[in-house]
């Protein structure tokens, strides 16, 4: 079976969790069964947004900062692979914020999603792209041992992840993520890509915060989804 398949740049001031929430509210069918992968502790406000989608959420990640999520209605400290076979054909909806960009296994993590899916259901993938300036000198510097290093030189402390997992990109570019959709048995993929300056700018010094500006104004200019910096997908399971 041929995988269907989408490619496009969203426009210019589109918010990243405005428009993944705003996605899922389009295809979720009332009162949702929704699988938050990688929950962590509850620093990002996207499961409260989705709420009014969803019956039930249930938060999955292999931190013990699961058990301060008050965000969803389960946890499991655990990862994906690991508890999929409980939750065979549970969900209607996955969604996986800044998670897929660590998975080092793409084609296991995305089988462990497709198992959990329901029969038509979807995943949403909030990531960045390994194709913008910023995903090549992330992944470089994790590469030569240096990203920890710097990080916490152009970054606060209190702007750090407290808990921060290798990269791995596997999944970070249109293609492979095609590739390994279709090996895992989905049966379509949209990508929707954003290019906010605002998600950049944050390590760039501040007499520098235009460039990431600039880099913006031209890519939408071009209209150059290849050369966004965030990919926003949605994966649905035959």
């Amino acid at each position: 079976m041929s995988l269907a398949h989408s490619f496009h740049l969203l426009p210019a001031g589109t918010n990243q969790f405005d428009a993944l929430v705003d996605w899922i509210g389009s295809v979720a069918p009332a009162k949702a069964t929704v699988l938050d992968i990688g929950a962590g502790d509850g620093d990002m406000d996207y499961p409260i947004r989705i709420r009014p989608y969803a019956s039930r959420i249930v938060g999955v990640d292999p931190s013990p900062g699961i058990h301060d999520n008050h965000l969803v209605d389960e946890r499991h400290e655990s990862t994906l692979e690991e508890i999929a076979d409980q939750f065979v054909a549970t969900f209607d909806v996955a969604v996986a914020a800044y998670v897929v960009e660590h998975v080092a296994e793409p084609e296991g993590f995305l089988r462990a999603v497709a198992t959990v899916l329901k029969p038509g259901g979807s995943c949403f993938l909030l990531t960045p792209h390994a194709g913008h300036y910023f995903g090549a000198i992330a992944l470089a510097t994790e590469r030569i041992g240096v990203e920890e290093w710097l990080l916490h030189r152009i970054r606060s402390h209190d702007l750090l992840h407290d808990h921060h997992f290798p990269l791995a990109y596997r999944l970070n570019t249109r293609k492979k993520l095609m590739r390994h959709a279709a090996s895992a048995g989905f049966v379509s993929v949209e990508v929707r890509m954003i290019e906010d300056p605002g998600i950049f700018q944050g390590y760039f010094p501040a007499a520098l915060h235009g460039l990431p500006r600039a880099y913006s104004r031209l890519v939408h200019r071009l209209g150059r989804p290849g050369l966004a910096g965030t990919m926003l997908c949605r994966l649905q399971r035959a």
